[in-house]
């Protein structure tokens, strides 16, 4: 079960980040429109489906079924140490909880704005900031104590 959730954990990071780049296009090619596209918005929820199936896959990895968050609270003093377990028994996982509530907070404040134009805003201000931290919270490759493999087969 874990391998099955990795890789799907792997391949849904694209769709993720591929969802929220469109829709960060689109909406900063609509921002001055008053009229909300149906495009953006099939794009909005899409992003926001993705983190959290994303969110949900790594939580399932996280709670049950990662060996290395398993060893990392087996010895916390030990895990704070290594990079590769702090990484993954804290920082992504937190990283992760604070894309998602900057993405879930970007979307409230925004369907509660009634200027389109500031919901838009908002909405590019908050999306744009989940993006970051979903870029960062990647073990890529380059970054050598936590890399992992772009795809997994």
């Amino acid at each position: 079960m874990h391998q099955i959730l990795l890789y799907l954990h792997s391949w849904n990071r694209w769709l993720l980040l591929f969802l929220g780049f469109l829709f960060l296009v689109v909406s900063f090619y609509y921002k001055n429109n008053t009229v909300q596209k149906r495009s953006e918005n099939i794009l909005r929820l899409g992003y926001l489906i993705a983190l959290d199936v994303q969110f949900l896959l790594g939580l399932l990895l996280y709670a049950i079924y990662s060996p290395e968050v398993k060893t990392a609270f087996a010895d916390l003093t030990f895990a704070m140490k290594s990079g590769v377990l702090r990484f993954f028994a804290l920082e992504h996982f937190f990283m992760a909880v604070l894309a998602m509530l900057f993405l879930h907070t970007g979307n409230y404040l925004s369907a509660k704005e009634e200027n389109p134009i500031k919901a838009r805003s908002l909405r590019l201000i908050f999306f744009s900031v989940a993006y970051l931290w979903v870029i960062l919270t990647i073990p890529w490759p380059f970054r050598e104590e936590i890399a992992r493999p772009l795809w997994r087969f």
